[in-house]
């Protein structure tokens, strides 16, 4: 992609000789609805992404790209979570782009550019070994604002500001474009190389804020309280009847069940949702929680299983028309089971299953069972 080559030549005369360092990862995936949902069948897709970092002083500059291609599971299965984490449009995109600036004695940070909320908000890092979307960027925010707000898989320009308070406890703000696909039905054409941003006012703008405290003493925990809301002020907008005043509020915690040193090392998580205004949005109440025992076997390196439950609630006045007749939109639930463990030189394999209950948030397709295959590879 010429822009992204261009860019990286226009920040080495910008940086001279400072340091860099490049990261990427790539997988590949196969994912089966084996039985429910809209119906059976396999799919294969992909994603891979590289980036790179340039450090000079107190500033830090990121620039990564996005391949994404293959068939989404969801087809299949009718769910609204996204049975698949890396489920997206084809397309070969620039994703990141923003500058972080250090200051007040490394106290204050700030980052702008076009930017992931899902990279920095209500981040589940002992949930992320789970393949199921809600328990990445929860449901509580994605199902609730416009085209899913500043996640996975198209970034929005936004600044986010940064302030610890002490070494164990900090606050963060960010406000996002309103949306980041330019388009009130999220079609991936205008946004697909990921080189337009668009800022106005009938996009309306989305927000979050939260306080994060984190320890370590006999058993180390994570705790976040934090804030979303998207707003839109202009009265003729496309979004305004719909998606203007959406808000909601979440906690956050990850713990240690059992010591690192322990034979077998354990954690565990839970988040939790509500949006007060649920006439307007998808979900009004959104939980998800699990636990990962590493070092399962022996003979495998870096083995870790994985139980987690993700549920969110439907409001009670929510209706859908299928073939005539009237099916209540009650809820939706995964629950999922995976194992990963790695070989060779950061190869990691993951069969992965779940089930997906009320796909769709109703009743009328069958509770879906999917089996999945994934293959990830880092450095």
């Amino acid at each position: 992609m010429k822009p992204f080559f261009l860019t990286i030549g226009f920040i080495h005369l910008l940086f001279g000789q400072a340091p860099f360092k490049i990261d990427g990862n790539i997988i590949l995936e196969s994912m089966s609805n084996l039985s429910g949902g809209v119906q059976t069948g396999t799919v294969m897709s992909g994603v891979g992404e590289i980036g790179i970092e340039f450090e000079r002083k107190n500033t830090l500059f990121r620039i990564s790209s996005l391949l994404i291609t293959g068939d989404s599971p969801s087809d299949l299965i009718g769910d609204g979570f996204g049975a698949s984490n890396i489920d997206g449009y084809d397309s070969f995109r620039l994703y990141e782009i923003w500058v972080e600036k250090n200051m007040l004695d490394k106290s204050l940070n700030i980052r702008f550019g076009s930017l992931l909320a899902d990279a920095e908000f209500s981040v589940n890092d002992v949930g992320g070994l789970f393949i199921n979307s809600s328990f990445g960027w929860p449901a509580y925010i994605s199902a609730n604002t416009v085209n899913t707000g500043p996640a996975y898989f198209v970034t929005a320009a936004g600044v986010r500001i940064k302030y610890d308070i002490n070494e164990n406890q900090f606050l963060h703000f960010g406000v996002y474009d309103g949306d980041p696909f330019d388009h009130p039905d999220g079609k991936g054409d205008i946004t697909k190389q990921g080189m337009h941003w668009e800022i106005n006012k009938e996009q309306g703008v989305f927000s979050v804020g939260e306080f994060v405290s984190q320890k370590s003493t006999k058993q180390n925990y994570i705790f976040k309280l934090g804030t979303w809301k998207y707003t839109c002020s202009e009265p003729s907008s496309v979004y305004f009847q719909d998606q203007s005043s959406r808000y909601g509020y979440y906690i956050s915690t990850e713990f240690e069940l059992s010591k690192t040193n322990s034979r077998f090392p354990s954690q565990g998580f839970f988040r939790a949702g509500w949006s007060p205004n649920n006439d307007q949005n998808t979900y009004s109440l959104s939980i998800d929680g699990g636990i990962i025992i590493q070092n399962v076997f022996k003979s495998l390196s870096n083995d870790s299983f994985g139980i987690g439950v993700a549920y969110a609630s439907i409001p009670g006045n929510g209706f859908i028309l299928y073939e005539d007749m009237l099916f209540p939109m009650d809820y939706e639930c995964a629950i999922e089971c995976t194992y990963q463990f790695q070989i060779m030189n950061h190869i990691t394999i993951q069969p992965d299953i779940q089930w997906v209950l009320h796909p769709g948030g109703s009743t009328i397709n069958e509770d879906a069972f999917v089996g999945t295959i994934r293959i990830s590879h880092s450095f």
